[in-house]
Formats: C-alpha cells, sequence, structure tokens
C-alpha cells in the first residue's frame, strides 16, 4: 500500500519520485493569504505529475481563519491548477455530522464528472462525541461506503486490495454495529403502536419558532398523541432515516408507519385535522 506523501514549498523536492502525494487548496488559491501566497508551490505540481496528487480542501484551514469552506467549481479550478487526481469532499470542521454526509451525495458526482476521484472525512460537531460516532456510523453504516472505499481503493493498486479489504473490515463492521445500535436506540419512538407527532426542527429556524407553539397548543388539547421535538442538528441520523431535507418537517406515525409528514408552517386547525386523523 502506498503512503500519501505532503511537503512544504521548500521541500517539495522530497515528493518528487513518490508515486503518491497530498496537496492542500490553500497553499494554491492565491487568495487565501495574499500577504505570504507562493505561486512556486502551485507551479512545482503543475511540473511535476504524480500518478495519484489527492487535493485535500483545507477546511481545518479554513475553519482556523474564519472563512468558508471552498465551493464546489473552486474546488475543482484549484485540482486543475496541480494535476490532482482526487478531490477531498467539502468537510466542515464543528458542524453536526449530517452536514459533511449531505456535501458528499452533493459534490461525489460532480467531482466525478470532472474527472476526479474523491475522498470523504467524517467531521463533527467539536466536544460531541456521540455526533462523531454517528458520523462514522452514517459514512461507513448507511451510506455504503465499504463498496465505495473498494471501488477508490482500485484506482490505486488492484494487487494489494485482497490486504486492504482485511485491513479495513473489522472498523468497517465495528461502525456498521454501532450505526445499527444508535439507530435502534434513538428510533423506539418510531416503532411505537401509539399515535406519534415529530417536529423535525432547529434552533436556527425562523419558521420553526412559529410552528412550535402551535404544535404545543395541540399536545394539549388532543389525548393519545404524543408530540415530540428533536432537533436535526442533535439528531441528524434520525433526520436522515426520516428523509428530512429542510425544517420544519412534521412526521406522524401510527404503528410505526408514516401516516402523514409536511414541510414548513400550516393553520391549526389543518394540523389539527390531521392529527386527529390519527386516533
Amino acid at each position: 500500500m502506498d503512503f500519501c506523501h505532503i511537503a512544504p514549498t521548500p521541500h517539495l523536492d522530497l515528493v518528487k519520485n513518490r508515486r503518491a502525494c497530498l496537496t492542500l487548496a490553500h497553499l494554491i488559491d492565491e487568495n487565501f493569504d495574499k500577504d505570504n501566497y507562493d505561486a512556486s508551490y502551485a507551479d512545482w505540481y503543475k511540473n511535476n505529475p504524480h500518478k495519484i496528487n489527492i487535493m485535500d480542501n483545507s477546511g481545518f484551514e479554513l475553519y482556523k481563519t474564519g472563512q468558508m469552506m471552498y465551493p464546489g467549481d473552486q474546488l475543482v479550478d484549484l485540482a486543475g491548477q496541480v494535476n490532482a487526481t482526487h478531490i477531498v469532499i467539502p468537510d466542515h470542521p464543528d458542524h453536526p455530522s449530517m452536514v459533511g454526509i449531505d456535501e458528499a451525495r452533493r459534490y461525489a458526482p460532480v467531482f466525478k464528472e470532472a474527472g476526479f476521484g474523491t475522498f470523504f472525512v467524517p467531521q463533527s460537531t467539536i466536544g460531541d462525541l456521540e455526533d462523531l460516532l454517528t458520523s462514522f456510523a452514517l459514512y461507513f453504516g448507511f451510506c455504503h461506503s465499504l463498496p465505495m472505499l473498494i471501488l477508490e481503493f482500485k484506482e490505486f493498486k488492484n494487487d494489494t486490495f485482497t490486504k486492504f479489504y482485511v485491513k479495513t473490515l473489522p472498523f468497517t463492521i465495528l461502525s456498521v454495529i454501532f450505526g445499527f445500535i444508535l439507530y435502534i436506540f434513538n428510533n423506539e419512538l418510531l416503532s411505537s403502536e401509539a399515535p406519534v407527532v415529530i417536529d423535525f426542527h432547529a434552533t436556527w429556524c425562523g419558521p420553526c419558532k412559529v410552528l412550535s407553539p402551535i404544535l404545543e397548543e395541540l399536545s394539549s388539547e388532543v389525548d393519545g398523541v404524543e408530540f415530540v421535538k428533536l432537533d436535526v442538528d442533535q439528531h441528524p441520523e434520525i433526520a436522515g432515516a426520516n428523509s428530512v431535507m429542510g425544517v420544519p418537517t412534521v412526521v406522524m406515525l401510527k404503528g410505526g408507519e408514516v401516516k402523514e409528514r409536511f414541510v414548513g408552517v400550516q393553520p391549526k386547525e389543518v394540523i389539527k385535522e390531521k392529527v386527529s386523523a390519527l386516533i
């Protein structure tokens, strides 16, 4: 298996004869730090192509300096400047794990179409162990990443595929097991026989603050129905399992089956009619 080598500008010749290298997007971008920009970094990689050149998205460097993640088209442009063969999917340090998962789904086809291979780095909210583990569980357990890893590795070196598979299989199995445990633990409500109304919301969502009081009033007016509020940033695995693409989203279940769902704010009487139909 090849190691991926990285070197600062003064020592680039040390990786000249290596098969694989890692380049950093922020060092290619002349606008990242104009005072310290060194064009020789991109020029060197342009004149010394590698069989495998993985361009990292510099998510950590952008995060440290308070800058936004590069958009997909800019990453494609930067990768082209250094003859990159692969691009690391945009990731967002200190963001909920589902943000990275959504970015992977969004950008992987874009990079592939542009002729680049892709890599994904799970991220999570800093200090949130559950979200960190969730990011790995979602990626390895629910996003079918093992086939993705197999396909990506075949691009590298077919003759050591078996060794790679054996080394990564235990971690993948553990991730899948954890994913299912987490999924079952957090989805007890979804299998309840009693009617359940789940309000998927977020603290930063304006319409959610309009809808929330309506549902709270209904919870005291309608008997026999359990009302639950779930923050999508705190429970991304449940939001993902219920195909929540925007907030607020209200999902109504009975016997574990979805009977009704809607996105956005609706009049109280309309919602009450839908809730009453569950009983």
